[in-house]
């Protein structure tokens, strides 16, 4: 009668290992890239959705809502605001950091740093915010008359 041998040789585990690793050192490149394409694609859509947050609280609640930029320290605050007798009061709501290798680039709204959003939807002026990585650049725009808010490349 023969033994019943279960298991593996180290040989056969060996060769395993020795292909697993090779496999490894190809892949692992793009596994780096495919990890920094999804940082930055999924900080592009975090900001858009917080700009799409101030426009849709701003017309559910009929009150004022920014999104202000903040290039050195790499945030974006999303905040209520109240015109009161000439008097501006601002609420903090959120607040979005981008984690390393993204970093905020260029925020431009008519010249400031800041969106601001209507109780009719839309906002302060046409413009854009940049989120880079070294590598890719996504732009979050905005459109002035309607508030629409799009993600591109």
């Amino acid at each position: 009668m023969r033994a019943n041998n279960r298991g593996f040789t180290a040989v056969e585990l060996m060769i395993v290992l020795t292909i697993s690793s090779v496999l490894l050192a190809l892949y692992s490149p793009n596994l780096w890239a495919f990890y920094r394409h999804q940082r930055i694609q999924s900080g592009a859509i975090q900001l858009a959705s917080a700009m799409r947050l101030a426009q849709s609280r701003s017309v559910a609640k009929c009150v004022r809502y920014e999104v202000r930029f903040d290039a050195l320290r790499n945030e974006a605050v999303l905040s209520q605001v109240d015109h009161f007798l000439g008097v501006v009061d601002s609420l903090e709501v959120k607040r979005y950091t981008f984690e390393e290798p993204v970093h905020l680039g260029r925020a431009n709204f008519g010249g400031h740093p800041v969106v601001t959003f209507f109780s009719n939807g839309s906002c302060t002026a046409s413009g854009l915010v940049e989120l880079c990585d070294g590598r890719e650049t996504y732009k979050v725009n905005t459109l002035a008359c309607t508030g629409k808010v799009t993600v591109t490349r």
